[in-house]
């Protein structure tokens, strides 16, 4: 058996994101020490969630693990330049030791395609 973790890091209103994003890395630490496979985080640009750039989080956590792999759940395509996509993911996965699982998709909350205004 396997055990993976995922995060959508959601920012309580009694914490900052800050906060989230420090107890966050603490727990994808524990994560790899403990033996997880995987490390899975979603990218949500406004409300509750606090992960707008899942590439420099997910590089923060191969910088402090191990071995865990460390992968997106998903980066949404259309918020950004496929080329950029593509350019930061492969820094990513270089920096980490060829840990990176890139799951990709097309996004599905309206208010986070109005607030990078598509409509």
């Amino acid at each position: 058996m396997r055990f993976g973790y995922f995060a959508l890091l959601e920012v309580p209103e009694w914490t900052t994101d800050e906060e989230v994003l420090r107890t966050t890395l603490d727990v994808f630490r524990l994560c790899d020490d403990v033996g997880f496979e995987s490390i899975h985080i979603a990218e949500h640009h406004v409300g509750e969630y606090v992960c707008s750039a899942p590439q420099l989080v997910l590089a923060n956590v191969a910088a402090v693990t191990k071995r865990v792999r460390l992968g997106t759940g998903v980066a949404v395509l259309p918020y950004m330049h496929p080329l950029l996509v593509a350019e930061h993911y492969a820094v990513l996965d270089q920096l980490s030791g060829g840990r990176l699982e890139f799951g990709v998709g097309r996004g599905y909350q309206p208010i986070e395609f109005q607030a990078l205004g598509w409509r």
